[in-house]
């Protein structure tokens, strides 16, 4: 039973440890990581400096949880999607309208296949991308932009309606597009705006550049799983994963201090009744029957098979014929019980 104990108290142990970590990683931040290109994220491939650097740079940057059919749209604002997957036909209503009343959208990375639903007449991404482009024509969004440095996940194959900006050879980086009174900037690969890329090259530059003079820049988190959730929903992940050990290790505790099913275990072997409780009580027993010659005949027969017989005992075995009486039974059976005392002392 000790030795279960053991085994179960290190386990406790060992959950309660992870525990401890996880609420510290919880509290610290913990390892880099996140979706790609979602301002939440601190990976290498994540946006959260970029969303950084706008604050710093005096913009309000706000990230929306809920699609975009969900919100209203100001268009005064700046909508940024990076690596946007699952555009519903909604939100792409909801978009154009936001463009066409004079918003300003900046669509990055290879989730902008829906752009053909938006404008019949946007680019068409490419998987061939570049690791460095320059600019082409002189705009605002490439104001003190020299060189940008990307990681070549994708480029615009073919530009159609829009202008391009940035280029590498017949790749384009980036381009613009005017769609009724907003614009459109187009971001074929969106590494540049990367934690792991913003601070090569002009790319922290440009970043500042495409979100135009909006005072404020709204990311859509909602594609990147940020939705927005109410209850138990909301509770972050990585609360559960620590009530999960919290409840882990009072339920080894409750087993470690707890008894198994059944009787308890003894903690020491079980020996026989003392001889002279079992003397009296047999004593004691013998002495509710009517025939108290057969009682006391019964009880000496039962101390000679016990024991090996010596001195007194034969004399008082001989006295079992002269039992009459219920006091002299009881007598008989102390006697019995006082030698039976003094040969365990010998």
């Amino acid at each position: 039973m000790s030795r279960n104990r053991t085994l179960i108290a290190i386990v406790a142990g060992v959950v309660a440890l992870n525990l401890v970590l996880e609420l510290i990683g919880s509290l610290s931040g913990g390892a880099p990581g996140g979706p790609r290109s979602s301002t939440y994220a601190t990976g290498e491939d994540g946006a959260a400096a970029y969303g950084q650097l706008l604050r710093e740079s005096g913009v309000e940057v706000e990230t929306l949880r809920r699609p975009p059919a969900e919100v209203r749209l100001d268009p005064r604002e700046t909508l940024v999607l990076l690596d946007a997957l699952g555009v519903t036909t909604a939100d792409v209503r909801a978009i154009g309208e936001f463009v066409s009343n004079g918003g300003r959208l900046v669509v990055g990375g290879s989730g902008s296949r829906w752009l053909a639903e938006l404008d019949a007449e946007a680019p068409i991404w490419s998987t061939r991308g570049v690791e460095t482009a320059r600019p082409v024509v002189p705009v605002a969004e490439t104001l003190d932009v020299s060189t940008v440095a990307a990681g070549a996940f994708g480029s615009w194959d073919d530009p159609g309606a829009s202008l391009p900006v940035l280029m590498n050879g017949e790749r384009t980086l980036l381009a613009i597009r005017a769609l009724g009174k907003g614009t459109i900037v187009l971001l074929a690969d969106a590494s540049p705006l990367h934690n792991g890329y913003l601070d090569r090259a002009d790319n922290a530059a440009l970043s500042l550049r495409l979100v135009g003079t909006s005072s404020r820049v709204r990311f859509a988190e909602s594609y990147h799983g940020y939705g927005e959730a109410t209850g138990l929903r909301a509770v972050p992940g990585r609360w559960w994963v620590a009530l999960g050990l919290a409840l882990a290790a009072i339920s080894a505790f409750m087993v470690m201090r707890g008894r198994r099913f059944g009787p308890p275990e003894p903690d020491t072997r079980q020996l026989a009744p003392a001889r002279v409780e079992y003397v009296s009580s047999l004593a004691a027993t013998l002495a509710k029957r009517r025939d108290r010659r057969s009682a006391a005949a019964a009880l000496v027969a039962r101390m000679e098979r016990r024991h090996a017989i010596v001195g007194g005992l034969v004399e008082h075995a001989a006295a079992s014929d002269r039992v009459t009486t219920d006091a002299e039974l009881v007598t008989l059976g102390g006697t019995f019980a006082e030698f039976e005392r003094s040969t365990r002392r010998r």
